[in-house]
């Protein structure tokens, strides 16, 4: 029942607030265009508005399904910050008329700027926003580990949240691949959300592959899943791994060479199936814990379960809130959303990262897609 009142009114406020939007927008269309019909410019905006709906209908295999989510997901963004500039601008152009500082003679003239303003704000920022996603970013960070192991350092290329898509393409996903092995890495890890919650919505699946054995490491590639790597086509999405140079890790670890451990988690909340539920902690050997150990697990929230015997956990999910000004929320949500965190000697170093992908929105504001290069020293 609860899920239903929550379903309900998410549409009635998306219904609402598009319609808000519509009737503001054909306000400043008609100042330019008095002669243009009200209905095609309503028809036009509806097939925007619903376009989303069609697109979660369909399965992924569906070609026309593709086309419709890239759409959809512009509309997305759009629909966000025209929400955001939309209701900004109503509130300070009611202040103005109510205090004075604009006449109502000059209505008509405010809502022609207020129109153009809106207009050129929004249309600005996606096309920064797109810009920004696709530019890659490399961030590094230095930690030491008061650990033992046979080797002085470890070079780690983290990455997560790729979301193989039509936008999140092969083409993208090549830049991700060379900016992998431009930091020469000891180790490549992958932290969760490879896919887009269905197989069949990666492109040029035998070209990605390809890719996957591009990567260029000493120790090998290694993952965990992310919530968005589970539903219907969880075994195609295993099937696939299990054919490349990635080794998934579900609840399990490996001891690689007497050197240093590395495990993943299962998702702690997928959507969707995802094989077996999370187990409890990893039932750790002795010799591996006196080994540096090294943690994949996608949501950050799960922090609060490794103490001392786990030394670095590498995260992603959050996007770091993806578009401004989520960020602010994401940042209120999670103990640590972005970056590096460690609560205090005992507990382990964190490194969240804010993804190489996009999810709904092909856009990165305020924050970037990025690779995450870690450059662990062991004490000797």
């Amino acid at each position: 029942m609860l899920v239903a009142v929550v379903i309900l009114s998410v549409f009635i406020i998306y219904g609402l607030t598009n319609l808000m939007i519509a009737k503001e927008a054909m306000t400043w269309i008609l100042i330019m265009c008095p002669s243009l019909p009200h209905y095609i410019f309503y028809i036009i905006y509806s097939i925007c508005a619903v376009s989303v709906f069609i697109m979660f209908s369909l399965p992924a295999r569906y070609r026309v399904r593709k086309y419709i989510a890239c759409f959809s997901y512009y509309w997305m963004g759009s629909y966000f910050y025209l929400l955001l500039t939309t209701l900004i601008s109503i509130i300070i152009v009611f202040f103005c008329f109510q205090f004075g500082f604009v006449s109502p003679d000059f209505q008509r003239q405010v809502v022609f700027i207020k129109g153009w303003i809106v207009f050129i704000t929004v249309l600005g920022t996606l096309i920064y926003g797109r810009i920004n996603a696709k530019d890659i970013k490399l961030n590094s960070y230095d930690i030491r580990i008061d650990k033992k192991a046979e080797i002085s350092e470890l070079k780690i290329a983290l990455i997560s949240d790729i979301h193989l898509s039509g936008i999140n393409n092969y083409g993208h996903f090549s830049k991700v691949i060379k900016k992998i092995n431009s930091t020469n890495p000891d180790l490549v890890c992958f932290s969760g959300d490879i896919f887009d919650s269905d197989y069949y919505a990666m492109e040029n699946s035998e070209k990605i592959q390809e890719l996957l054995k591009e990567i260029k490491s000493k120790y090998g590639t290694y993952a965990c899943m992310g919530n968005h790597d589970a539903g219907k086509t969880y075994k195609e999405m295993i099937e696939f791994l299990q054919k490349s140079p990635v080794k998934v890790l579900n609840d399990d670890y490996i001891n690689i060479e007497n050197k240093f451990v590395i495990a993943g988690r299962r998702d702690s909340r997928p959507i969707g199936y995802q094989g077996e539920a999370r187990g409890q902690l990893l039932d750790l050997d002795e010799k591996s814990k006196e080994l540096p150990v090294i943690v994949l697990d996608h949501q950050p929230s799960n922090i609060k379960e490794y103490n001392s015997n786990i030394d670095l956990v590498l995260c992603g999910h959050t996007h770091r809130g993806q578009i401004f000004p989520l960020n602010y929320i994401t940042n209120a949500i999670f103990d640590v959303d972005y970056g590096y965190y460690r609560k205090d000697k005992d507990s382990p170093h964190v490194i969240v990262s804010s993804g190489v992908g996009t999810w709904g929105p092909p856009f990165r504001i305020g924050t970037n897609n990025e690779v995450v290069s870690i450059n662990v020293l062991f004490r000797k």
